[in-house]
């Protein structure tokens, strides 16, 4: 198959020096860096695929951090309710 690409003079000229110290050719490195691009996208993974991992890692989602009683947001409800008791006296 036959692509035709246009380069910038700076892209082309560093391309041709390349091929010449390489002793290859134009259509060979283009094909490989396409070859190798293309490989790269496949290998990369979704935001998804990432959480299924740390999740897997972390033993699931059940896990949480063991209660602390200095937590204020596990033991909001009970702080609220011993301040209204001492307040008006419930």
């Amino acid at each position: 198959m036959t692509l035709t690409v246009r380069l910038e003079p700076e892209l082309e000229d560093q391309l041709e020096d390349y091929c010449q110290t390489e002793g290859t050719t134009k259509s060979a490195v283009v094909t490989q860096a396409l070859r190798d691009f293309l490989n790269t996208l496949r290998q990369q993974r979704t935001p998804y695929e990432i959480y299924q991992e740390v999740v897997a890692e972390a033993g699931g989602l059940d896990q949480r951090p063991p209660a602390n009683e200095n937590d204020n947001s596990l033991n909001y409800k009970k702080r609220i309710k011993d301040v209204l008791r001492a307040k008006y006296g419930r």
